[in-house]
């Protein structure tokens, strides 16, 4: 069934049509290497909703090395304008942008799967992810984060979780090292409880 929706202030040509689906929305890590990693995900997860969406970063076409997150914001939120049946999967700094969107009330996703929180790489960057993630109502996600992720330890996620006040569904330790997420049944089989 398609519902088409005048949404009030939007000129008749750029009025959207809104459908009743679920879809999927991929933000993947900050580096380049993550892109055919991401669509390895998507085309993963994709008999699990009816639509889904990789997010590009601009910094990849331009040559810059690190993400503009007022930028991919706005991007992500006038993807997400009116949506209302969504997911998002989300790595690294994938996850800070999802996690600032929720915050500033621009994201508002059914359920998230975000893996490996970046804190100690973010921090590196000058990035204020102690002020982005702090108070962050995430009762509709779900963390996986490796037990020895360089980006932090899972064991210091859940602390650093304490100490900011964060809320979550769950929270799951992966037995693995490094900052990589490619056991990609076992998140499918997380992102299938969440939709």
């Amino acid at each position: 069934m398609i519902l088409k929706i005048r949404v009030k202030g939007r000129s008749p040509e750029s009025q959207r049509f809104i459908l009743n689906e679920m879809e999927l929305i991929l933000l993947p890590g900050n580096g380049t290497y993550n892109r055919e990693w991401i669509y390895e995900v998507e085309k993963k997860f994709s008999d699990l909703f009816d639509k889904t969406r990789v997010q590009s970063y601009r910094h990849w076409k331009n040559g810059n090395n690190l993400i503009h997150l007022d930028y991919e914001l706005e991007v992500l939120s006038d993807y997400v304008y009116g949506r209302k049946n969504y997911c998002i999967f989300a790595k690294s700094m994938g996850s800070v942008l999802a996690i600032k969107g929720v915050k500033e009330g621009k994201i508002k996703s059914k359920s998230n799967l975000f893996c490996g929180l970046p804190v100690l790489w973010a921090r590196e960057k000058g990035i204020d992810i102690d002020k982005i993630i702090e108070n962050y109502d995430g009762s509709n996600t779900v963390f996986v984060q490796n037990d020895k992720d360089p980006c932090l330890e899972s064991r210091q996620v859940l602390d650093y979780f304490e100490d900011r006040n964060v809320k979550y569904n769950d929270f799951i330790e992966l037995i693995a090292e490094g900052h990589d997420y490619n056991n990609l049944d076992y998140l499918y089989s997380i992102m299938k409880t969440l939709i």
